[in-house]
C-alpha cells in the first residue's frame, strides 16, 4: 500500500530541514575556528628557566641556577637556594602573551619602569626574558609589571619575595642535610640539651653575606648519622657570624637566635 503523498512529502521536509540545520552547524562551527582570537599561551614556561639574575637598588646582584633539580645561588655566593620562593618568582610566566599592554601603548616612566624597584633575567637554554618591577598603580595596590616589551598591572606579590637582597632567595637552614642534631661542642664545652639540638635544626638564620676569608673552626654540630659539620663564630658590634667550614659566606645571627644555639654571647 503506498503511503499517502502528503506523508511522502512530510519525510522529505524532514530529511531537508535535517540536512539544512547540519550544514548551518558546519558552517558556524568552521566560521568560529577561523575567527577565533589567538589562543593565549604563557609568556614563559617557567620548566625551562635554567638561570635568574635578581638586581634591586642597594642590594648585591644574585645569580640563581638549576643544579640536578635544585636551585643554587651561584653569585656573589655558593650556597643552595629557598625552592619556594624561586618556585614563586617563577610564577611570572602565568601572564598570557595576549593580556596587558605593548610597551609602545604606554608611558614607561609614568609606570615606573624606567627606573624599577627590582629587575630579573629569566634564561632558559635559547632564550632570555627581562622583567622590571616598576611602580605602584592607582589606589596602591598592584604594581606594573614588564616582562620584555608588555606590560601587566598585577597583584603586588613579587616585590615582597625580593626583600633582603640575598637574605630573600637563600637556603638560611644552619644544619645541611635532615639528620636530627645529637650534640653541639663550643670552644670545647659539649651539650645535647634537647632544646639547643632542636634550635639548631629548626632557626632559620637572620640573614647571609659574603665571606671570603680563613677562619678557624670553634663549633662543631654532631649528627646521629655519625657525621660532623663545624663553623666558626664571630662576634660582631650589632651581631654575630656563623660561617661554615669552606663555604664562601657568613650566616648572620642574632644575639638572642645565638643564645637559643648554646652560642654564649
Amino acid at each position: 500500500m503506498k503511503k499517502p503523498v502528503h506523508s511522502r512529502r512530510g519525510s522529505v521536509n524532514a530529511m531537508l530541514y535535517v540536512g539544512v540545520f547540519a550544514m548551518a552547524m558546519i558552517t558556524y562551527y568552521d566560521y568560529r575556528a577561523r575567527n577565533a582570537p589567538a589562543e593565549p599561551v604563557p609568556v614563559f614556561a617557567s620548566a625551562e628557566i635554567v638561570a635568574i639574575s635578581i638586581h634591586r637598588p642597594g642590594y648585591l646582584t644574585s645569580v640563581v641556577a638549576r643544579d640536578a633539580g635544585d636551585w643554587r645561588i651561584t653569585a656573589p655566593l655558593t650556597r643552595r637556594a629557598d625552592p619556594k620562593r624561586i618556585d614563586a618568582l617563577l610564577s611570572l610566566g602565568q601572564y598570557q602573551s595576549t593580556e596587558g599592554y605593548a610597551l609602545e601603548e604606554i608611558d614607561p616612566k609614568q609606570m615606573g619602569l624606567t627606573s624599577p624597584q627590582a629587575t630579573l633575567e629569566l634564561i632558559t637554554d635559547s632564550d632570555r626574558f627581562d622583567v622590571s618591577l616598576g611602580a605602584l598603580g592607582p589606589n596602591n595596590e598592584r604594581r606594573y609589571l614588564q616582562i620584555n616589551n608588555r606590560v601587566w598591572l598585577t597583584a603586588d606579590n613579587y616585590l615582597p619575595l625580593l626583600q633582603g637582597g640575598l637574605r630573600a632567595v637563600a637556603d638560611l637552614s644552619l644544619i645541611a642535610g635532615s639528620a636530627t642534631v645529637r650534640s653541639v661542642s663550643v670552644d670545647g664545652l659539649r651539650s645535647d640539651a634537647a632544646e639547643i639540638r632542636a634550635n639548631w635544626r629548626a632557626l632559620q638564620a637572620a640573614g647571609i653575606e659574603p665571606f671570603d676569608d680563613f677562619a678557624t673552626p670553634n663549633v662543631w654540630v654532631e649528627l646521629d648519622d655519625g657525621s660532623k659539620q663545624s663553623f666558626t663564630l664571630l662576634k660582631r658590634e650589632d651581631d654575630l657570624a656563623l660561617i661554615p667550614s669552606q663555604a664562601d659566606y657568613a650566616l648572620r645571627l642574632t644575639h638572642e637566635q645565638a643564645r637559643g644555639l648554646g652560642l654564649h654571647d
